[in-house]
């Protein structure tokens, strides 16, 4: 009877929450050791016991105690300022331990190997940098340079061979392949990165600026424009009223032939040749309200400051109220032109809320310019009422045409 093959059962691997403790575990560890050798480099004292000198001491001023004092002594003479990169490292080591606690994956040792160069050949390319470029000031131990004992070793060794130049590139280019190796940085990526943050920084300064610069000019627009106002109303508060000229009231005076058709004949028919009658014509409207004076030199004084806050000024000095339009006289100031006033007739309509003005440059045996505003509540001119007229039928020419009314609301005929 053969025997059973005992098979041997590999080795379980942890929980996923295990390595998850481990990683976390390790970064507390590595973090807290980091911080007390930065201590205790910070603390550094060159009465406290150490590796260079033999002192007995019963006082210790460093932070780390006796350890950290023979620490501390011990890499700052021998790597000057890059001293500080140890704790550095551990606290980058302790962090690559916890970023890694959702790979499941075992520790690549080829990898290890990998960052472990790079960190030495950081560190030593750095302490030659120190010694070549760097002058040994601060908490330092006096004997040695700001390069330690390796930065003595590794910059005077290059500086009797290729001089300070050569010794500089050399260097620099080993210590910026030992940071690639230890952080895995790609120095394209940082460059491209670097030339966006800056494109973006002057972008948003340039924004920013623009925006102050366009909120300066508002509120100096602001100002200005409430001051021309303020000035504007005290200026015109101090003139005189607008001379308001008085509406028509009464129709126009009706003709014979108007008074004559008013008694229709019953059994006579009118003979050939005669004019139609005028009651074929509708009769004109009953009056509207008129405008009140107090109305008539609100809108003068309105019209006044609309016009002053474009840089014209102007003073009403009359108003002639019609039918459909009301027509205000400017006295324009000295030195402006009618056309500057003319420019202005949309943006004087907009400003006034009105559908449109006209801009009257010339008033015949007056130094005055007309602006004929439409009014809100327009009358209806009948052309019975023109030709029921006397002024139409004294008219001399038989071809006398009805056009309609004036500005004040007179007939108005064209012979």
């Amino acid at each position: 009877m053969a025997q059973a093959k005992i098979q041997k059962k590999p080795g379980t691997p942890l929980a996923a929450h295990m390595i998850r403790g481990l990683r976390e575990g390790a970064l507390i560890i590595f973090g807290t050791t980091a911080l007390y050798l930065l201590l205790s480099l910070g603390s550094y004292n060159p009465q406290d016991p150490g590796w260079s000198h033999s002192e007995t001491t019963t006082t210790i001023s460093n932070t780390g105690g006796v350890v950290g004092a023979w620490f501390a002594d011990f890499f700052l003479h021998m790597f000057g300022y890059l001293a500080y990169l140890i704790p550095v490292g551990v606290a980058y080591f302790g962090w690559l331990q916890f970023q890694g606690r959702k790979d499941q994956t075992p520790f690549d040792y080829r990898h290890g190997a990998l960052r472990a160069a790079g960190f030495l050949l950081t560190l030593g390319a750095g302490t030659g940098l120190a010694y070549l470029h760097f002058k040994g000031v601060g908490n330092l131990p006096a004997e040695v340079g700001s390069g330690g004992v390796l930065g003595n070793v590794v910059g005077g060794s290059l500086h009797s061979i290729v001089k300070d130049l050569g010794s500089t590139l050399f260097l620099l280019a080993l210590f910026f392949t030992g940071v690639t190796l230890l952080t895995s940085l790609s120095w394209i990526w940082l460059m491209d990165a670097t030339g966006r943050l800056t494109l973006n920084s002057v972008s948003w300064i340039r924004e920013r600026i623009l925006l102050l610069k366009d909120e300066f000019e508002g509120r100096r627009a602001r100002q200005h424009r409430e001051t021309s106002a303020q000035t504007v109303k005290e200026k015109t508060s101090k003139r005189s009223p607008p001379r308001i000229e008085p509406v028509i009231k009464q129709r126009p005076q009706v003709s014979e032939r108007a008074e004559k058709e008013r008694q229709v004949s019953m059994f006579e028919s009118s003979s050939e040749g005669d004019l139609p009658a005028l009651a074929l014509l509708d009769p004109a409207d009953e009056r509207k309200a008129e405008i009140s004076t107090a109305a008539l030199e609100a809108v003068s004084r309105q019209v006044e400051i609309k016009l002053q806050e474009f840089g014209v000024d102007v003073q009403v000095v009359a108003v002639h109220p019609g039918p459909v339009v009301t027509r205000y006289e400017l006295d324009p100031a000295p030195g402006v032109k009618v056309s500057q006033i003319s420019n202005l007739a949309k943006d004087l309509a907009r400003s006034l809320s009105s559908i449109s003005v006209r801009i009257v440059e010339v008033i015949p045996g007056k130094s005055t310019i007309g602006l004929e505003i439409p009014n809100e509540d327009r009358e209806i001119v009948r052309l019975s009422e023109i030709i029921a007229s006397k002024e139409y039928e004294q008219a001399s020419s038989p071809l006398t045409l009805a056009l309609g009314k004036d500005i004040s609301g007179h007939p108005i005929k064209w012979i």
